[in-house]
């Protein structure tokens, strides 16, 4: 089998896990890596004495390698910052690459349609980095889910974290709405929880292939750590068929206390609910008669089903790829989140502070495995339940939704 020549923008952060990717692919005869690019190499001189070793040329600009290597890739690794994925993709197509890029696809619906506008005009795809979306037994599970609960009117989720001062101060574009003139909208559900929100939407889709189109969203953003962007959000989604999609997220969970008990997810449609997580199903009929659905394998997709997928599509195979399409849906919530609330500070009262061992410090809110456990069992919005720092957004609709130009930012670019 011919080996196919790759290239890769960025080693570092999240990007060293695209670095093992490739070079696992390298390891089993799948492909070369033709060039690199690594704008802190003396910081990561062991990757860059293994991609000199394999034969790549190293750069400091991604678009000085793209013009070298114009018409010579056959696809470009992309693992960097939110605020990049649109430039560095289209530039990567535009040379003849195929791309393969982290989540979230884009910080702004915009930049998706341009992406994929340039997909298309170069005959080029764009596999985008959402794990679970690869795990073989998607499209069963799905199919399953609809068939059990006879169609979905609501799916709630949370996905609770911490973050302290070293992840924010870690890069110019953490925490922030704006970084170096471009649109970021880093916050809990756009970056680490996007994989969750991203997979709801897919879940609501009403054909087996197909995620939800969004009809209006309405949001809560707050803040309690001194950044630009939000740190905890409740989004609630109306889909054009009239499911709900309900995501509270968090980045501020006192790692010290017992995490709330809540699912990892809620799905439920006319014939009961499912309580769904990465390891089982479990089925509630209208008779409170309780199943576990068997799927065969249950696991998250891993390096192994993406690479599969996208070698496949490599060698014009007609294999599922998570596409700008589908991972659209995720980019156009989050800026919907964004249209609906300002984000607000939580008075200092109401938070407490941490200084970790390793020098940095992280912010809590008083309460909040008490607060957060009731908003979601009673599936509401913070505003709803009495808190004295919660704020209610506006439910915007997104029909037709095609540009992001701020929202309740306050900021433009």
């Amino acid at each position: 089998m011919k080996r196919l020549n790759a290239a890769i923008i960025g080693v570092s952060g999240f990007g060293q896990a695209h670095y093992y990717m490739l070079l696992e692919q390298i390891a089993k005869g799948n492909m070369n890596v033709a060039a690199a690019t690594v704008i802190n190499q003396e910081q990561e001189p062991v990757k860059c004495g293994s991609l000199k070793a394999l034969g790549a040329e190293l750069f400091n600009d991604y678009r000085q390698m793209l013009e070298k290597y114009k018409g010579k890739l056959d696809i470009c690794f992309i693992p960097t910052g939110i605020h990049l994925h649109a430039p560095m993709t289209i530039a990567a197509l535009e040379t003849g690459a195929n791309v393969y890029v982290e989540k979230p696809v884009a910080s702004v619906i915009q930049e998706v349609k341009a992406m994929q506008a340039a997909a298309n005009k170069n005959k080029r795809f764009i596999a985008v980095g959402y794990q679970n979306m690869y795990q073989p037994e998607l499209l069963k599970i799905k199919k399953q889910i609809h068939d059990a609960l006879g169609g979905i009117s609501l799916i709630k989720a949370c996905d609770l974290g911490s973050r302290n001062t070293i992840y924010y101060n870690r890069n110019t574009w953490a925490g922030r709405v704006i970084s170096n003139g471009r649109w970021v909208l880093d916050g809990p559900f756009h970056n680490a929880g996007a994989h969750t929100l991203n997979l709801m939407c897919f879940l609501a889709g009403e054909k087996l292939q197909e995620t939800a189109l969004i009809e209006s969203v309405n949001a809560e953003l707050y803040r309690t750590m001194p950044i630009e962007s939000c740190d905890v959000g409740i989004l609630d989604i109306t889909t054009k068929t009239k499911s709900r999609i309900l995501f509270y997220s968090a980045l501020c969970m006192d790692n010290s206390l017992t995490l709330p008990s809540i699912p990892a997810m809620i799905i439920r449609g006319p014939n009961g609910f499912i309580e769904y997580n990465n390891k089982e199903m479990i089925l509630t009929d209208k008779n409170e008669n309780r199943k576990i659905l068997e799927i065969p394998s249950f696991r998250l997709g891993t390096a192994f089903e993406i690479m599969e997928a996208v070698n496949g599509r490599l060698m014009h195979y007609d294999m599922f790829i998570y596409t700008p399409e589908l991972a659209g849906t995720e980019v156009i919530c989050a800026n919907g989140a964004f249209e609906s609330s300002t984000i607000n500070d939580i008075a200092m009262d109401c938070l407490y502070h941490t200084n970790l061992p390793n020098g940095s410090k992280m912010t809590a809110i008083k309460d909040f495995n008490k607060i957060i456990t009731i908003a979601y069992n009673e599936e509401k919005m913070f505003s709803d339940c009495n808190i004295c720092w919660a704020n209610p957004g506006e439910k915007i609709l997104m029909n037709n939704y095609c540009e992001f130009r701020g929202g309740k930012t306050g900021k433009q670019v």
